[in-house]
């Protein structure tokens, strides 16, 4: 099947491009239901699916997707995903469905009216599949997207004709618009040229450890510096022989606090939100103000747990330090080294 769209540039073949061939996917129906409203989106009932765009970094740090960070979570879920631009990730929250169209790489970018058009194809794909007939959006890709709405517009009154989903696009007056930024302070995120073992007394030290390595007493060059100081490894071991379905472990030595986090082959970051969730509540119950510190090994891995992180401590609770940073001064903040990676391809 080819159909063809009114913008004349993206004239594309379903099958061979997107492997959208399923005959109830498009129609040869004209109708469209298709309506915008003065209303703040989160305000639709749950029998809406909602959509917006975000970057495969998925910081969320701007716009309305800092409201969809707070109400919906899950940063891991979506990390576990494994989405790239041109991709849709999906939560099922409530039995409401929303959707993540990876549109650009990083936050810090643009997408093109190319990528935004992919990933809606592949979300009109995933609303058939899971026999969805309502679907809210924002003005997506534009705002701070910079694309232009008439173009994104038509694309979507096209491309949703005679399918049969509903179409909501809110577009609330400043007085129906919640700025959840205002009330929140970020977690504040600094670099050191200090190694893990290296940091000062009362800083909680952060291992991420494979779980799938401890089965046979393997440790990271880290654990055995942090261990030289702090002996914990001997204790760890014995614990998980005995609570073999736990995936974390927290030791008091010397005044200083070791979390031990183990990572699975599986739903790896899903279950370090999890984790987090569950101290984030701990320091809100004793009102403390935490110093946690981690090493930076593996740029990959370590941007998505900070985000994570990030997504959970929200209320100027804490400060994460990350270590073992010689090319910068002491005390960057984390987003200026984020930059810096970004120019130097590290994804």
């Amino acid at each position: 099947m080819t159909r063809k769209f009114k913008d004349y540039s993206f004239t594309c073949t379903i099958d061979k491009h997107f492997n959208m061939s399923e005959e109830n996917l498009l129609s040869t129906d004209n109708n469209l239901d298709y309506k915008e409203l003065d209303e703040n989106l989160f305000n639709l009932g749950n029998e809406y699916a909602f959509a917006h765009c975000v970057a495969e970094d998925l910081q969320m740090g701007a716009g309305i997707a800092v409201e969809f960070k707070r109400c919906y979570g899950c940063v891991g879920k979506l990390f576990d995903q494994n989405l790239k631009v041109g991709d849709v990730g999906v939560l099922n929250h409530n039995n409401q469905f929303i959707f993540y169209l990876i549109t650009k790489k990083y936050s810090n970018g643009k997408p093109t009216i190319y990528t935004l058009k992919q990933t809606l194809f592949k979300l009109l794909k995933k609303i058939k599949e899971n026999n969805l007939t309502k679907l809210g959006i924002p003005k997506i890709g534009c705002g701070l997207d910079g694309l232009n709405w008439s173009d994104v517009e038509n694309f979507i009154k096209d491309l949703f004709c005679g399918t049969g989903v509903q179409i909501t696009v809110c577009v609330p007056s400043p007085s129906k618009i919640t700025n959840f930024n205002m009330s929140q302070k970020a977690l504040s995120i600094y670099t050191t040229p200090k190694n893990l073992w290296e940091m000062e007394e009362e800083t909680d030290i952060i291992l991420f450890l494979k779980k799938e390595n401890l089965k046979f007493h393997k440790f990271d060059s880290t654990s055995d510096k942090i261990d030289a100081k702090y002996p914990f490894k001997n204790k760890l071991l014995r614990d998980i022989s005995f609570q073999n379905e736990s995936y974390v472990f927290q030791y008091t030595i010397a005044n200083e606090k070791i979390l031990c986090i183990l990572e699975r082959s599986q739903d790896c970051y899903d279950t370090i939100e999890k984790i987090f969730r569950q101290l984030i509540k701990e320091v809100i119950y004793k009102r403390d103000y935490r110093y946690y510190a981690l090493q930076f090994e593996d740029p990959k891995k370590i941007t998505k747990i900070i985000e994570i992180i990030r997504s959970v401590y929200r209320f100027g609770t804490s400060e994460l330090w990350l270590c073992g940073i010689e090319d910068y001064p002491v005390k960057t903040y984390y987003d200026i080294l984020c930059r810096n990676l970004r120019q130097n391809n590290f994804s």
